[in-house]
């Protein structure tokens, strides 16, 4: 996605509205990638680990989620570049951010299980898939800090992000039930072919949600482009 210039032979607007397009495109595809390393990564972690002293879900995890997210931040920076700039910390934000927001899932669905064994499976579902949705915004909120100063309406930003991780959850809790022909989930996403599946549904839905809240609030910056006298790129946010 390179910047617009005066030298375009499409209009200024044409242009980025297209390059919009191709953010969307990127960012899904890079998220159903970072989803597949992720999920994948930790069922590999998860059978190294096995029988080891080192507490996999308080410390290995987190780790492993934190590398993944710094990463994909690192790649969603470039991509935004054509559009807003973005700080040094949108890396670190994300990583950290994605596995504060794994651990609260964590949390609520052994807190669930220790607490209210006596609720039904259908009540612990709801409170973890509303967990899910509160997670996912934790998740962004790191995000938001520093888009919150660069774009209009960024408080949809949180909200994109809760739906994306709660529909996330929702795809990957559908998805296991057909791989592993009704087994737990757990079962199934411990198998590391199982587990990349699990991971690109999530990244595809995530991703896809995300991308199209970014694309909504840039395309508003390309709509009142329209009326203005100087080319698009003079009014690049800073």
């Amino acid at each position: 996605m390179a910047p617009i210039s005066k030298s375009s032979s499409q209009s200024p607007v044409a242009a980025s509205y297209q390059n919009l397009g191709r953010l969307l495109i990127s960012w899904t595809v890079l998220f159903m990638a970072g989803g597949a390393a992720g999920y994948g990564g930790s069922a590999l972690l998860a059978s190294l680990f096995a029988g080891s002293r080192l507490p996999f879900v308080g410390l290995v995890l987190p780790l492993g989620v934190l590398t993944v997210g710094v990463a994909l931040g690192a790649v969603q920076r470039k991509l935004l570049a054509s559009q807003v700039n973005v700080t040094a910390r949108w890396p670190w934000m994300t990583g950290m951010g994605m596995a504060v927001g794994l651990l609260l899932l964590v949390a609520i669905n052994t807190g669930t299980a220790a607490f209210v064994a006596d609720w039904s499976e259908m009540s612990r579902l709801t409170v973890f898939l509303g967990g899910a949705g509160l997670a996912g915004a934790l998740a962004s909120l790191g995000q938001w800090l520093i888009l919150r100063p660069i774009l209009p309406k960024h408080q949809w930003w949180l909200m994109a992000n809760g739906v994306g991780w709660l529909m996330a959850w929702i795809g990957v809790l559908a998805t296991g039930l057909a791989l592993g022909g009704g087994e737990p989930l757990p079962a199934t996403a411990a198998r590391w072919g199982d587990a990349l599946i699990l991971g690109a549904v999530a990244g595809f839905i995530i991703g896809f949600e995300q991308g199209v809240a970014l694309v909504g609030l840039l395309a508003q910056r390309v709509w009142e482009a329209r009326n203005a006298t100087q080319p698009l790129e003079s009014g690049k946010l800073n």
